[in-house]
């Protein structure tokens, strides 16, 4: 079997379980609906035009959200530039977020 056909296949078991499961209500609904009404709603949002309203605000919010991360990470970067004897009291702040992933 193709390396292709497998990731084909593999995607395919994924989306029939998905439309599965919530529909067997194995799964609550209502925290995840079947892929054929998440694709229905997304179709109706776009035809209607509100797609891509909801798709701006996202947007928006991941660049003021990365623009304050940025902001405050150069900020403290500096500071501690300038002043070393100022890490002994940030340092275990700093250590505490590194074991988050960057995209968090």
């Amino acid at each position: 079997m193709g390396r292709g056909l497998k990731k084909g296949l593999a995607i395919m078991l994924f989306l029939l379980l998905w439309e599965f499961l919530p529909r067997a209500e194995v799964i609550d609904p209502l925290l995840l609906p079947p892929i054929s009404r998440v694709l229905y709603r997304g179709w109706v949002l776009l035809m209607e035009g509100e797609l891509i309203g909801h798709a701006g605000a996202s947007l928006w919010r991941v660049m003021v959200g990365f623009s304050l991360a940025v902001g405050v990470s150069l900020s403290l970067g500096i500071l501690l530039g300038l002043l070393p004897q100022l890490e002994q009291y940030v340092d275990s702040l700093i250590h505490l977020f590194r074991p988050l992933s960057p995209p968090a």
